[in-house]
This record gives structure tokens, sequence and C-alpha cells, in this order.
């Protein structure tokens, strides 16, 4: 049974045998461009869609940026409805499901004009392991091609200085 446990990255919960606590600000910083997480939005129909992320910078404890291709159906979908749901797995039993409100906040990035960049408000984060199962690891991708993996670089440098930046000016 998932329970929400925060309204912001930095999660204390008890589990059945201990107080965990979690920073999920500094694990997805420090793995931010090995980690994929999984982005969830609806259409206005709740129609559902789901894509992998492998773009996304948290700016603080409640806004995380990603970078999203404008063609995409999750842009699509977060122009025409807000809400999504963004779900880490992660070794050492990292499993939760951030939910928020989307917004584009760049509609080109200088890297790329067909890739924009969102911010997500987190509203609140929920507690997804099992007391079957231990995620030991989550997903990992990796680049197909020397050119792919300059862009997804050239796409993550550009969120870390939009990160940057936001936090300087206070704007989120």
């Amino acid at each position: 049974m998932a329970i929400i446990v925060s309204n912001s990255l930095k999660v204390d919960y008890r589990d059945p045998h201990r107080v965990v606590k979690v920073d999920l600000k500094n694990i997805i910083e420090e793995n931010s461009f090995a980690m994929t997480c999984i982005l969830a939005t609806c259409n206005r129909d709740g129609n559902p869609n789901t894509a992998p992320i492998s773009s996304w910078i948290p700016v603080d404890y409640r806004n995380i940026i990603a970078g999203i291709w404008k063609k995409s159906k999750t842009f699509s979908n977060i122009m025409k409805n807000s809400n999504v749901m963004v779900e880490i797995l992660w070794s050492q039993d990292i499993s939760f499901g951030i939910s928020g409100n989307a917004k584009i906040i760049k509609e080109s990035l200088d890297c790329n004009k067909d890739t924009s960049a969102i911010n997500i408000l987190v509203e609140s984060v929920k507690v997804d392991t099992s007391p079957m199962f231990k995620v030991i690891s989550g997903p990992i991708i990796e680049c197909r091609s020397k050119k792919a993996e300059e862009f997804s670089r050239s796409v993550h440098n550009e969120l870390l200085s939009l990160a940057k930046y936001l936090k300087q000016k206070n704007i989120l």
C-alpha cells in the first residue's frame, strides 16, 4: 500500500522495522546523468501515457526540471493537463512516486530547438516499496552512439545551468 510521506524530496517515514530518511534531491543530483525515471501524464480525457526521462535535475526540494521532446505525447499531455507522476526506482530499495504539477518553463533549449524544459512542482511523495521485494537497481540507460551522448550531455548541462539560474533568481 502506497503511503504519502512528504510534500518534498526530503522524505522521512517509518517502515515496520525502522525510521527511514531519504534525501531524493541528493540521490537524483548524484546520479542524474545515469538515472532514468518514468514520467506519467494524462491527456484531457484521462488517457495515460508514460515515458522514460533521463534529463532531469532537482532545483531544490520542491522543484524538478526536465528536458522533454516537444513532439512527444508527454509534452502534448502536459500542455493539456499539468498533473504528472514521476516514478523513481533505484538501488538500496529506493522506490518513490512523486506527484506534481508540470509547466513549460523554456519552450526551446538553446542546445536543441526540439527540446523544451518543464518544471515539476512536487506536491506529494509516496513510498512504493514492497514488503515482498527489494529494489536493487533502477532503469539505467546507455547512449547508443557518440552523437547521442553529446546530445544528452548538452541537454543535461543546459538543464544544470537553468536550475542554477532559477535557484539564484528564486524564480520557482
